[in-house]
């Protein structure tokens, strides 16, 4: 089931949802906020890049920037 007070932007190009994402007011002032099967890398850098004045401190994407079995 989806939430019942997020835009319907089902049908809109990944890139263009990320832009609407960064710029809607329910990401704004929260403590934390979690992005699940942001795939699309386009679309991750420009939802991060345009999150990152709010929120500078943002982790790496799990399993993108590092192998399994090595040590950093």
């Amino acid at each position: 089931m989806l939430p019942t007070n997020l835009p319907r932007w089902g049908n809109l190009g990944h890139d263009e949802r990320a832009k609407r994402i960064s710029k809607s007011d329910y990401v704004k002032n929260q403590d934390v906020i979690v992005f699940e099967e942001a795939f699309d890398t386009s679309a991750r850098k420009i939802l991060l890049d345009n999150l990152r004045e709010e929120y500078p401190y943002q982790t790496d994407v799990v399993g993108r920037t590092k192998k399994i079995g090595t040590q950093a």
